[in-house]
């Protein structure tokens, strides 16, 4: 009887650590993403419905989605009259070599996803950092693979815990001579969110585990 127990506490810590240990999957593309999904809707947020120039900074543009940054200035971006994104900028942050965005999210979204623009080839990695409502976080090196800065670097996480906030902060910009010039100019787009995500692995992990500790003390019960 005492082994029992035992046996059923131990199997209850383990299982215990395999649900609370956030584990998640990254994309660098849209179709992937969306496969990820598994068919859950999702909320999209491209930009094209606002002016140039247009203040963004904690505004709520996705139900409980907001973007801030250290930098003084987030707005809606349209100087070529083609393609709106979401753009940071000030006189003097991104000097410093600092600068950085922060997706912030107050509803339980478990996927997010979305695209870096300007980001020159030239440029050094850039980093991300998500923070999980478990108080979890993970770092995650993104680099620029297209040709040119016209081609736009794909970000999307799923995540097996709800998605607190998303920290990008952007790459070095170094010039043609190598040398660093602070951070390179980049800017948000097309930024998706989705609170339906498939049932991650570690609850089903658990699920069987119980299972397994209720028949194997079914079967002690009868032994």
């Amino acid at each position: 009887m005492k082994k029992s127990l035992l046996l059923i506490f131990v199997s209850a810590i383990y299982m215990f650590i395999l649900v609370t240990y956030t584990s998640a999957a990254t994309y660098n593309n849209f179709t992937n993403f969306q496969a990820g999904l598994g068919g859950a809707s999702y909320a999209m947020e491209d930009f094209e419905g606002y002016n140039d120039g247009d203040n963004l900074k904690g505004v709520e543009f996705l139900p409980g989605v907001k973007v801030t940054s250290n930098m003084a200035n987030v707005v809606a971006w349209n100087k070529s009259g083609s393609d709106t994104n979401l753009f940071a900028y000030d006189n003097t942050t991104r000097k410093t070599g600092n600068a950085y965005y922060q997706i912030d999210f107050s509803y339980d979204y478990n996927a997010v996803c979305f695209d870096i623009d300007a980001w020159h080839p030239q440029s050094t990695s850039g980093q991300i950092k998500v923070f999980f409502k478990d108080s979890s976080s993970t770092n995650i090196p993104l680099s620029q693979s297209g040709a040119s800065e016209s081609d736009p670097v794909f970000f999307g996480i799923i995540a097996d815990q709800p998605i607190k906030r998303i920290v990008w902060y952007e790459p070095l910009e170094i010039d043609s001579q190598g040398i660093t010039r602070g951070n390179e100019e980049t800017a948000l787009d097309n930024i998706v969110v989705s609170n339906a995500v498939p049932i991650p692995g570690a609850a089903w992990l658990l699920a069987s585990g119980l299972a397994g500790l209720i028949g194997f003390r079914k079967r002690s019960s009868q032994g």
